[in-house]
């Protein structure tokens, strides 16, 4: 099934900080620098959330719980973002 692993990104050149999403198997263990995202989750100029998916080398299958778990961080992030006032 896999586990998935939610990476903030603080990237100077993004007017906000950015999620990469990872699916491990699940004996795996999370190594920053390692592997790549098959996901990435930001928010818009229009405060909405975006998802933009990676090419990667291996088959990626997500279980509806899964997608449940990528919609909540997702929201929580959206959530969090807008709170922090940053301008754009």
């Amino acid at each position: 099934m896999g586990k998935l692993v939610f990476e903030q990104i603080d990237d100077v050149r993004a007017a906000h900080p950015y999620l990469f999403v990872y699916l491990l198997g699940d004996q795996q263990t999370f190594q920053v620098g390692r592997g790549h995202p098959f996901m990435q989750i930001e928010v818009t100029r229009e405060q909405k959330l975006s998802f933009n998916f990676y090419p990667i080398d291996q088959e990626i299958a997500l279980t509806q719980e899964h997608w449940e778990k990528v919609l909540a961080v997702a929201r929580e992030f959206l959530e969090e973002t807008l709170q922090s006032g940053d301008d754009w």
